[in-house]
């Protein structure tokens, strides 16, 4: 199959486009990451952070996988190759999403995920030099309120990508 025959075949069924990979398992990890303010405890605080990062990135990943896939229908015949390492470090991937279409919310996704990955790495390569729990839990909070921010900007970004490629599915693919 040549590379225009595999966007139009993958175009024309919605089942094969992009989408956030195992949603429940995420979801039951968002969960836990709520449930750490409950606790409060140093070992929360941190599970949180990294969890919230984690499912930001997984969103930010099926975002460029739909917005990069968009971009391949809509240059039709032309072939345009797109990086999709699934081992890439964040801010790789970060790098990745500012290089892609423009998408809705793309500047405010990219400043979220940029200050959630380095209070990531504040904690990943900075614990030892906190003070206190109050330290940690304040990192903690101020990447859950990001988290809590990040989400609706990345499904109407998601959203959009979707109605775009039924729209170009509609227009152009189908009789």
């Amino acid at each position: 199959m040549t590379y225009q025959e595999s966007i139009i075949a993958r175009l024309k069924d919605s089942d094969k486009w992009p989408i956030y990979q195992r949603p429940d398992f995420l979801s039951k990890l968002d969960e836990m990451a709520d449930d750490a303010f409950i606790l409060a405890s140093e070992r929360d605080c941190i599970a949180s952070v990294l969890i919230y990062q984690q499912l930001i990135e997984e969103l930010l990943k099926s975002l460029l996988q739909s917005a990069n896939f968009l971009m391949q229908a809509q240059l039709l015949p032309l072939e345009i190759t797109v990086n999709e390492n699934k081992n890439q470090m964040f801010g790789r991937l970060i790098d990745d999403f500012k290089t892609t279409i423009v998408v809705p919310n793309r500047n405010e996704l990219i400043d979220i995920a940029n200050r959630v990955n380095q209070k990531r790495i504040e904690i990943a390569h900075g614990i030892t030099k906190k003070e206190s729990l109050s330290d940690l839990l304040q990192i903690a909070l101020s990447v859950r309120n990001d988290f809590e921010k990040f989400f609706p900007l990345y499904d109407e970004s998601y959203d959009w990508t979707r109605v775009c490629l039924s729209g170009l599915k509609k227009d152009i693919y189908e009789d």
